[in-house]
């Protein structure tokens, strides 16, 4: 017969603030008074914080009709007491700290062997028993317990991660790019925190660009000596900066650090159930522990489990998780899934269950819901009720998942932060108010896409972390968003191929999926009166709608309009515009009139409209024309054409996965280096030709209306049926499923690399560096035969071709076949190979599968009296690379003449970095203290100008008695480099200042020649001619934060935003640019500033890990490619995908129509 009790009361020895247990008497407590008993908890030593919540236990009412919950989980002082009472009694048990854990004989191991005494002791009056694991049952059984049940009574995940954090601690977080690795337990030997701290020197040891900090929260035991042994071992080890020991901390800090970090690491040897790896998971940080007690059974599938604790193993491990965004992701929905079998509902009903069936309880069961997957939850995060482009996007792509059936929210937010909508804007558009509300309500929601700028992507609360929609328009990215990017992301959808190709290039290497976007943001308005003029009335009306920002080709537009019709001509232009700091339209319309007072007419309205007024100028214009340097998408000209406008724009970017020959006017250009407000560094854009756009504004105007329209209307029907927001919906959520597809840790690539390798060669040098960081076993170098390698070969060498023209790489050939590999990177100068027979390698390639990369360290080309030699003789070859990665601009526009481009992208050249300051010990060594020193660096060759130098420094020399001039020089291995040292030795030794000049020819090590280079006052690179695209040289000089003057060849473009440029190349032009930097000392030192942020934006290490994400990152899924060429009919001409080549950007954010604006994440962003 069951029994219902008056009350259900608990009791535990001790309690304290923070403690696990302590916190399960607290929640059981909630789960008592639920199922409708009164209940209290009674402990021997109540916590101060707890007084008012935990009562004393000798105030405990015995009672027979009271069922009182003993909790145990070590020796209890009050025992005779409890085995008296006569009320019944039910054991939870906690499981005990073995005695093996304490010193040996000391107070704790003894009080351990009693815990156990009492324990067996209170068997027989115990009526049923619960243990928190079935670990710890299986010691109850052994005890003589009868089949206790599993029933975990201390944590409710739930409601655990809703609670505040604290914003400081969690800011400080955010803020601190570390691997950050969280502990929470109590500091004893048997959490083996000693374990964690040798975890951590090995990863500070590995040379990664983030370094390790551990966060150890919890207490120490009184008197315990564990937690000053670590503190000192931390010293010892070296890590001591790596650390922090926070003891026990507040709720609202403990939530920032377990939302703060980046991997939960447990190494404990000893776990009853082990509660902060439930706490880990429902804050959705990765968990990664040691198999040992209860610990696997409390991990289940939601973590990586580990069988043994070699820091060194473990290091990789955390290492991994840091490093690939879709093992965490993966982890964090194991952690998801494995925390529900602790729901509430689900331990209340056991609970009940236990009481009534083991307990003779008369209670209630209560039925909870099965545990079933809910739909995923979705929540957009950006801008959403302005005008500004990014937030007509966002909501945009938001009713369309809504409209799709997804459970989708809104969170209002941007770059700096979260902020409140606009409630005159949620009034006008309940439907986006509904999914705002609903979206602040998720806490974590499924799936979360942000879409905002800056694009902020730390701190996302989704298990899957997407950069939505995303937009560029140059060709350069801030080396930050990249680290940021592949660190914090599982997607990024693109709203082109050429947004995704300039990702890739930049070294993005998560995940991307080409889009698109909508051009149908709203059902058209009824036009507004002040613009009544219906299309096909004279004049002929073009129309520009824009940001105004330079990219925006608007200079180039009035210049053609110039040149293309005048005031006679019945034409008229239309700018549309919105106010901003970079929009210079009213300066160009007036040298227009300067240069072309008779041109036609042109109507700028520079103001931020409505959404009516916007539909009138498209369907009161018969043309739009779009001359830009870059789109991202460029949605004027989608929208245009939804309008059935023609449309003219640059045959160049984002804007070509739409506009081909067969539906629209495109106009040529040539690459050029962006000058946008970003001041990005190796960014290209595309520079409209005038005159191509001259003939395309006339062509468009003279076509008979029949030819316009059927151009147009093939323009509409790609609108409608690939570019309509529900079909981006569509692509979106394709991509999101993608993920489950591919593997949890990317496969790393075998990297065959063909260069010159460990020999006195600026390109082997190059070679080295750029492969510094890539993993070992990933790497083979197949390098030339050389008699003179500065150092024995590594194991991954092999020696298997001769440079020149006479080798026909056969050997090479077979070697790669030989080796495997998954893709082979070859760097590429004209006189390492004979160029036919580098053609047939490259097509072999081909033949059996293999990509291949080229990097092309020259490009111009070749014209000698007993050789020419051009790429073009290999442009088929060339065509079939994955990619062209070639160093400037001119490398680029050389490409583009062979139709080469669409595969080509900058890749810059790295430098190295040091941290020694040699100086003064350098100067006082060479006997030059007090002069000031001019310096030069590189080999030793005729083209480099070091005799021209001489010439100038001697001239100077006669007029200023304080220069010197070191020539920190090396003989390259080439008769012609020891025949132009015998001249500049010669040219020294006759002249009158030839005490003035320190010549050195040895090849010193990079220490110690960036030490010489640093002893100067300004190092000059006086270049005569080269066929070579970018110097390696000058990037050296560079690192020594020393002012750089060069000579005004192209091969020093690629750094002209950081050097001075000599007004040429003769020892007079180099005498005279030398002077007007010494004489005047703020020119000198004009770039340091941004010099000093180019080296960092530069070293090697950064350029080697760019290179190795952009080889090991998996294809784009261009899904806008997939829908447009299903399209009955589909033959969209216009020419390859322009590559990461080029791509202009920069967002401003305004109240301004989204139809004036290119597209999401662009200039158009303030």
């Amino acid at each position: 017969m069951k029994v219902k009790p008056t009350a259900i009361h608990q009791f535990h020895g001790g309690s304290a603030w923070g403690d696990a247990i302590t916190n399960g008497l607290l929640y059981t407590r909630q789960l008592v008074l639920e199922l409708g008993f009164p209940s209290e908890i009674f402990c021997q030593d109540v916590a101060p914080e707890l007084a008012g919540t935990i009562r004393s236990a000798p105030t405990f009412q015995d009672d027979p009709d009271i069922l009182l919950l003993v909790h145990f989980s070590w020796a209890i002082r009050y025992f005779d007491w409890l085995d008296g009472l006569r009320c019944r009694k039910i054991l939870v048990f906690h499981n005990i700290t073995p005695g093996e854990y304490f010193e040996e004989g000391g107070d704790l191991a003894r009080l351990a062997d009693v815990s156990w005494e009492q324990l067996a002791a209170l068997r027989p009056r115990i009526t049923a028993s619960l243990a928190n694991s079935r670990y710890s049952a299986a010691q109850l059984g052994r005890l003589g317990y009868e089949s206790p049940t599993v029933l975990p009574l201390l944590i409710d995940p739930d409601t655990l991660a809703r609670g505040a954090a604290d914003e400081v601690t969690g800011k400080a977080l955010r803020a601190d790019d570390a691997i950050k690795i969280l502990f929470v337990g109590r500091i004893v030997t048997n959490k083996r925190q000693d374990l964690l701290l040798e975890v951590v020197r090995h990863l500070k040891r590995d040379g990664h660009s983030r370094a390790p900090h551990l966060f150890l929260a919890g207490g120490v035991g009184t008197g315990d000596p564990y937690g000053d042994e670590l503190a000192a071992r931390a010293r010892d080890l070296g890590i001591a900066d790596c650390v922090s020991f926070l003891g026990k901390v507040s709720d609202t800090d403990l939530r920032a650090l377990y939302r703060g970090c980046d991997v939960f690491l447990s190494l404990s040897e000893h776990e009853g159930f082990c509660v902060p790896l439930v706490e880990a998971m429902a804050f959705d940080l990765p968990v990664v522990a040691l198999a040992s007690s209860a610990v696997a059974e409390t991990v289940g599938d939601g973590g990586l489990l580990l069988e043994h604790d070699d820091p060194a193993m473990v290091a990789g491990v955390v290492r991994t998780i840091a490093d690939e965004p879709e093992l965490r992701r993966r982890l964090v929905l194991a952690g998801r899934k494995n925390i529900a079998r602790f729901r509430r509902d689900l331990t209340l009903e056991k609970l009940a269950r236990f009481l009534r069936d083991e307990g003779g309880i008369d209670v209630t069961v209560p039925v909870s819901s099965p545990l079933e997957e809910a739909p995923r939850s979705w929540r957009l995060e950006g801008p959403f009720d302005s005008s500004y482009s990014l937030a007509v996007v966002n909501r945009s792509l938001s009713r369309a998942l809504d409209q799709q059936g997804i459970d989708m929210g809104l969170l209002s937010t941007e770059g700096p932060g979260d902020f409140p909508p606009d409630p005159a804007f949620l009034e006008g558009a309940p439907d986006i108010g509904a999914l705002w509300r609903k979206g602040e309500g998720m806490v974590r929601p499924d799936v979360g896409l942000r879409n905002l700028y800056p694009p902020r992507v730390a701190g996302m609360s989704s298990a899957t972390r997407v950069l939505a929609s995303w937009g560029w328009e140059e060709s350069g990215l801030r080396p930050e968003w990249v680290d940021e990017f592949n660190r914090e992301l599982n997607l990024i959808t693109t709203v082109s191929r050429y947004v995704a190709d300039v990702l890739r290039s930049n070294g993005v290497r998560v995940p991307i999926a080409v889009v698109g976007n909508g051009a149908d943001a709203c059902a058209a308005p009824t036009p507004r009166r002040e613009y009544p003029r219906e299309r096909g009335a004279e004049p002929f009306r073009f129309l520009h709608i824009s940001s105004g920002f330079p990219r925006k080709g608007i200079d180039v537009l009035l210049r053609a309009w110039g040149r293309a019709f005048s005031a006679e001509d019945p034409v008229c232009l239309v700018i549309k515009t919105f106010p901003n700091p970079h929009n210079e339209t009213e300066r160009w319309l007036r040298e227009l009139k300067d240069r072309f007072p008779g041109h036609a007419t042109v109507e700028f309205i520079n103001d931020d409209v409505g959404d009516d007024a916007i539909e009138a100028l498209y369907r009161g214009s018969d043309a739009l024309v779009a001359p830009s340097r870059g789109e991202g998408f460029g949605l004027p000209l989608a929208e245009a054409m939804g309008h059935g406008l023609p449309v003219i724009t640059t045959r160049h970017g984002g804007a070509l996965d739409f506009c081909g020959d067969d539906n629209a006017w495109l106009t040529d250009f040539h690459y050029a280096y962006a000058d946008s407000h970003l001041g990005l560094f190796n960014s290209a854009w595309a520079e409209p030709d005038e005159a191509d756009l001259v003939r395309a504004l006339k062509e468009v105007h003279a076509s008979a209306s029949a030819d316009r329209t059927a151009k147009s209307e093939r323009a509409r029907c790609l609108m409608e049926g690939t570019f309509a927001w529900a079909r981006v919906a569509a692509r979106s959520c394709a991509a999101v499923d993608m993920l489950d597809e591919l593997p949890a840790i990317g496969k790393l690539p075998r990297v065959v690399l063909v260069s010159t390798w460990n020999v006195r060669c600026g390109i082997a040098a190059y070679a080295r560096h750029q492969t510094s960081i890539f993993p070992r076993g990933s790497l083979q170098v197949m390098a030339n035969h050389t008699d003179a390698p500065i150092r024995p070969d590594e194991p991954f060498v092999q020696r298997c071709w001769r440079q020149g023209w006479s080798d026909d790489l056969a050997a090479l050939q077979d070697a790669i076949g030989r080796a495997r590999p998954d893709l082979v990177v070859v760097q590429f100068n004209f006189g390492f190979f004979d160029i036919e027979a580098f053609g047939r390698l490259l097509d072999r390639l081909a033949a059996d599968g293999i990509p291949y990369h080229v990097i092309l360290h020259s490009t111009m080309d070749v014209a000698k009296p007993e050789r020419r030699i051009s790429l073009r003789q290999i442009q088929p070859s060339l065509a079939r690379a994955a990619r062209l990665l070639v160093h400037g601009v001119a490398d680029l526009n050389r490409l583009k003449s062979m139709q080469l481009d669409s595969a080509a992208a900058i890749i810059p050249h790295g430098t190295p970095s040091f941290c020694i300051d040699e100086r003064a010990n350098v100067r006082g060594n060479l006997g030059i203290s007090g002069k000031r020193v001019l310096a030069c660096f590189g080999y030793l060759l005729p083209d480099k100008g070091f005799g021209v130098l001489l010439e100038a420094f001697f001239r100077l020399r006669q007029r200023h008695q304080d220069l010197h001039l070191l020539l920190v020089t090396s003989l390259y291995p080439d008769p012609v480099s020891e025949m132009e040292a015998d001249r500049c030795r010669a040219r020294i030794a006759g002249h009158a200042h030839a005490g003035s000049v320190t010549l050195m020819t040895s090849h010193l090590p990079e220490v110690q020649a960036h030490a010489m280079l640093q002893a100067s006052d300004l190092l000059v690179f006086p270049y005569q001619t080269t066929q070579e695209s970018s110097s390696g040289a000058v990037r050296f000089g560079l690192a020594s934060l020393k002012p750089v003057a060069c000579t005004p060849l192209p091969i020093f473009d690629d750094v002209a935003s950081v050097v001075h440029r000599l007004p040429g190349t003769s020892a007079q032009d180099i005498e005279r640019g030398i002077e007007t930097l010494l004489s005047d000392v703020e020119l000198l030192n004009r770039h340091s500033d941004r010099q000093a942020r180019w080296l960092a934006e530069h070293v090697w290490p950064a350029a080697s890990r760019r290179f190795w994400d952009m080889l090991r990152a998996p294809p784009i899924f261009d899904l806008v490619a997939r829908d447009r060429d299903a399209m009955p009919g589909s033959d969209l001409t216009a020419t390859e995908h322009q590559p990461t080549a080029c791509s202009p950007s920069s967002p401003e954010r305004s109240n301004v129509s989204r139809r004036m604006i290119t597209n999401a994440g662009t200039d158009d962003h303030v």
